[in-house]
């Protein structure tokens, strides 16, 4: 299986790992975030309300919210309406679709609050790393 860093937010501590398994052709995302400060944090808050209340037991400090999705029939279709694209259409008109994106991936670019930024969106859709998402040839 390939594993390899898809993304990665250090003042956040959250990391993105794209993982393939050459075997049963499915790619998977997964979310790991070091909530050691978040946890720290909230012991002293809690601590504050109640002077009486402790901690008591070991906490884990790194949490991992792993988004699965099978993204193989979508990856699929884009191979199939891209090698469908007649390149000589051009780019003519208000609106063309370019890509289409697995919800799991969406909402990670929602969240992040990038779905709004029309030039990141653009490299995005550019960047080779992000071909299987594409539907059409070309630079957006």
């Amino acid at each position: 299986m390939e594993k390899r860093i898809f993304s990665e937010d250090k003042d956040q501590g959250i990391t993105r790992y794209w993982h393939y398994n050459d075997e049963t052709d499915e790619a998977t995302i997964q979310t790991q975030q070091d909530v050691t400060a978040i946890i720290e944090e909230n012991k002293q808050e809690f601590n504050m309300v109640d002077e009486r209340a402790g901690w008591k037991g070991e906490f884990h400090r790194v949490a991992s919210i792993q988004t699965q999705q099978d993204v193989t029939a979508i990856i699929e279709e884009n191979k199939q309406e891209f090698n469908m694209v007649d390149e000589r259409a051009g780019w003519k008109g208000e609106f063309h679709r370019v890509a289409s994106i697995p919800m799991s991936i969406y909402a990670k670019l929602r969240a992040e609050g990038k779905l709004d930024d029309q030039e990141y969106m653009k490299r995005w859709l550019n960047d080779p790393e992000n071909r299987f998402f594409r539907v059409r040839p070309g630079q957006v």
